[in-house]
């Protein structure tokens, strides 16, 4: 489980230092202030030695062009003469997971650029008399890990990156072996993965787990089955199965959701607008859901909101479930002033009564 995490660099994020991370943890705070950010590295930490995360992530936000642009927009301001450098602490097993982002450069004469659509991206660079450019195809990932009691790394380094019209991804070394499993939900990729992950909890005969939440939102649904044209089926008592699609955004996300958290057992996921889709009134039961979840497949669950009604269930839900001495929420929220970043820290009681007081913790 991941305790702390500093990002530097990355997106719109120069410095972010974030400590006392739980079990479920939720990110709030204005548009542009680095939420889907401090999420999108920790999915590239969790995978480090997967070159294709960088691309995915970009592709994640609706951008799938591969262009010098590409490499550059994950460079705090565009500049990769700073290079991105991602450091998380965990406690099981404790270790310090380094991931650190340098811009693969190639170099090239002015007439070869000249006929290049990148040209408007190149930066000098070199030689005045030889007048060569340099423009970015590629990523350069270096992933240190520090095991318990040790001061050397184990290092390992990976690249993605653009040779013609193709795109050329080293892959891990033979002796790496992940430990650790990631899960990246948002509203532009949901559909096609759930239906995918669902496959694998038919197979594990999770099915019930599932329907037992889901009838909370709909008390009608007693089975789900996925047909042959990968369409989600399910019955609610009627003379024939029906898509669940059909029953609305709500039940469909918090299949989602669930089916996220379960695939992604001992591990972390990571929810970007976790409450897209859901009315208000639903949004306690999503967090139900989730605490459940995470709970039963020993899940780290980091989520999005800039939605006060969905802190207010967040914090609803976990008064409610609570067991035990130890607090397992944390809720922070992102600021920026002048391009310095920092995270308030709420824990459940600090939440809650903030929430009590009508104080904004968005």
């Amino acid at each position: 489980m991941y305790t702390n995490i500093n990002i530097e660099n990355f997106r719109g994020i120069a410095n972010l230092k974030i400590d006392d991370l739980r079990e479920i943890n939720l990110f709030v705070g204005k548009n542009n202030c680095g939420k889907t950010s401090v999420i999108e590295s920790l999915f590239l930490l969790t995978g480090p030695v997967n070159a294709e995360l960088p691309l995915r992530i970009n592709a994640f936000r609706g951008y799938n062009f591969i262009e010098e642009n590409t490499w550059r927009l994950l460079f705090h301001n565009l500049n990769i003469g700073k290079y991105i450098r991602i450091t998380g602490k965990q406690s099981k097993p404790d270790e310090k997971r380094v991931l650190v982002i340098k811009p693969k450069e190639k170099y090239s004469s002015r007439n070869q650029q000249a006929h290049s659509p990148l040209y408007d991206y190149i930066t000098e660079s070199g030689d005045i008399f030889t007048k060569s450019k340099v423009f970015l195809d590629g990523l350069v990932l270096i992933y240190n890990l520090y095991k318990k009691n040790s001061n050397e790394p184990i290092k390992f380094t990976t690249e993605v990156y653009q040779e013609g019209s193709n795109i050329k991804i080293t892959p891990p070394p033979n002796e790496y072996l992940e430990s650790l499993k990631g899960i990246f939900l948002n509203p532009q990729t949901i559909t096609e993965h759930t239906i995918t992950r669902f496959s694998e909890i038919k197979v594990l005969k999770q099915t019930d787990r599932i329907i037992k939440i889901l009838q909370r939102m709909e008390p009608s649904l007693t089975e789900l089955t996925l047909g042959s044209n990968r369409v989600l089926y399910c019955d609610i008592g009627l003379d024939r199965l029906i898509p669940i699609n059909m029953l609305g955004d709500g039940l469909f996300r918090l299949l989602s959701v669930i089916v996220g958290i379960s695939n992604a057992q001992n591990g972390v996921i990571l929810i970007d607008e976790i409450d897209n889709g859901f009315h208000y009134t639903s949004q306690e039961i999503l967090w139900d859901a989730v605490f459940e979840t995470a709970k039963e497949f020993n899940v780290q669950v980091f989520a999005t909101t800039h939605s006060m009604e969905c802190v207010k269930s967040f914090s609803s839900s976990y008064s409610k479930s609570k067991k035990g001495k130890k607090d397992k929420i944390r809720l922070y929220r992102i600021e920026c002033t002048d391009d310095k970043f920092h995270a308030i820290k709420y824990g459940s009681k600090d939440l809650l009564s903030s929430i009590g007081h009508d104080l904004e913790v968005r």
